[in-house]
């Protein structure tokens, strides 16, 4: 097992050398050599010179430097992108000596004694002491923390704190956007909307003796109650069912499907398709493309059915729509690890975070600047190599003779048009154009089926991130 600590560092040249020394005391009698201390040092002053010293004596210390400060969730983020991939757990602290690198050892033992993916060092549980800290960052921290943990329905009592134990494999999975303090929070809300799970155990907070702290109040609150506005699209609500970024229409089409006992006949002969034609074929072509191991998205996965029949082998499926009805359909029928509410024009992810992306009759409803957007979105959260795989209608297909002379005559009866689906605007007129739009996205087309494999509703539209 390798820990990798991270810390960033700003205007710290009083409190990093004897934070150094104890985190290598620490880290030698426990982790022996199978550590990595990675500082993220902001900003000219003496925190660079000090900070160096260390590591020109220890090859575990490295160092990345920006001149001018960016911000803390900047500086992370930076840190983060540095971690060595034998890595097994990442640990973050203050670089002011609020956080005692003593606990180091408990935080990394209660990640694996307590089954948890996160657990965060808490002020704010039984057995946490905190000492010296001033009544302003108490009074904005409690309710920060009051007001995120009653709107999220988040299970952690202490969201701004930055002393925390991560499984690496689970921080890969976590995006975040916020360049302050409040990118904090907002990693756990993302965590915890993609069901990873987070624990809390006591730590002792002690407020720095020397220095200044760099959380001003005005800024952080806005930043903190920004987060707070926009997260309200992404959020997880009680029910475990994430919430939708939007999709009605797509909320009362997956309804009128049904599930289970109540599903029409409609929702029967859908099901009956994904089964016996989809499932086959979705099987076929994942497993010609996609490596044994790594993490695949289905984008726009509604209820997940056709792809059930996928060989999981060492593979971590994330099912991602933003019908929070579809999604809390897939739990039954789909082969998902973990859901995430959102929409494909805007993924939530980190770049070049995940090995390959599937879906099934989503890109026939999107205008063509919209299937621009989707496709780079893709392109940016694929790993080098990585594998696009499109099962996109065609715009003469086996489906259209069977649903389109029932659509007519049901609009016929009722005066009004009747459609099975959202309307599909953008079925592929030839193979031709599935790879002219893979390419102009900035893919290289593998192949382009269409065949007795989809019985001639979809084409299969494969490519490869360069």
């Amino acid at each position: 097992m390798k820990i990798t600590v991270v810390i960033a560092a700003y205007n710290e040249p009083e409190n990093i050398g004897l934070l150094t020394a104890r985190l290598i005391a620490v880290l030698d009698d426990v982790y022996h050599s199978q550590w990595e201390l990675i500082y993220v040092i902001d900003g000219t002053d003496g925190t660079l010179a000090a900070a160096q010293s260390f590591a020109a004596r220890r090859p575990e210390i490295r160092i990345l430097h920006n001149p001018y400060p960016r911000g803390l969730g900047s500086a992370f983020r930076k840190g983060f992108e540095a971690i060595a991939a034998d890595t097994t757990i990442v640990v973050t602290m203050d670089a002011d000596l609020n956080h005692q690198p003593e606990e180091i050892p408990k935080l990394v033992r209660a990640l694996f004694g307590r089954g948890a993916d996160i657990v965060v060092g808490s002020r704010k549980v039984s057995g946490s002491v905190t000492e010296g800290a001033p009544f302003w960052k108490r009074a904005l921290s409690d309710m920060v923390n009051r007001l995120m943990r009653r709107m999220m329905r988040m299970p952690v009592s202490d969201q701004t704190s930055g002393y925390r134990a991560y499984r690496y494999e689970a921080l890969r999975r976590i995006p975040f956007y916020n360049t302050g303090f409040a990118f904090l929070p907002e990693i756990l809300m993302r965590a915890h909307s993609v069901g990873l799970r987070i624990v809390e155990e006591p730590i002792q907070f002690v407020f720095r003796t020397v220095g200044e702290s760099k959380m001003k109040l005005l800024p952080t609150a806005l930043s903190y109650f920004s987060l707070l506005a926009s997260s309200l699209s992404w959020r997880s609500p009680p029910n475990g069912s994430p919430q939708t970024f939007g999709g009605r229409e797509w909320d009362r089409h997956w309804l009128s499907l049904g599930n289970g006992r109540s599903r029409s006949l409609f929702g029967l002969g859908s099901s009956a398709v994904r089964r016996f034609i989809f499932q086959p074929a979705v099987r076929f072509f994942l497993d010609k493309y996609f490596s044994a191991e790594g993490i695949f998205f289905e984008m726009g996965c509604g209820t997940g059915e056709s792809s059930a029949a996928v060989p999981r082998r060492s593979r971590h499926f994330v099912g991602l729509d933003f019908s929070a009805v579809a999604l809390a359909q897939s739990r039954i029928a789909g082969p998902f690890d973990s859901r995430v509410c959102a929409d494909i024009c805007r993924l939530p992810l980190q770049p070049a975070s995940i090995d390959g992306i599937w879906n099934l009759g989503v890109m026939e409803h999107f205008s063509t600047p919209e299937l621009m957007q989707a496709l780079r979105e893709f392109r940016g959260v694929l790993k080098p190599g990585g594998i696009v795989v499109l099962f996109w209608p065609a715009e003469a297909n086996a489906s259209r003779w069977v649903l389109a002379p029932v659509e007519w005559l049901r609009s016929a009866i009722a005066g009004k048009q009747f459609r099975f689906f959202p309307d599909e605007i953008s079925r592929l007129k030839s193979r031709g154009e599935g790879a002219d739009i893979l390419k102009s996205a900035g893919f290289d087309p593998l192949e382009v089926d269409f065949s007795i494999r989809t019985f001639f509703i979809h084409m299969v539209v494969i490519g490869r991130k360069p």
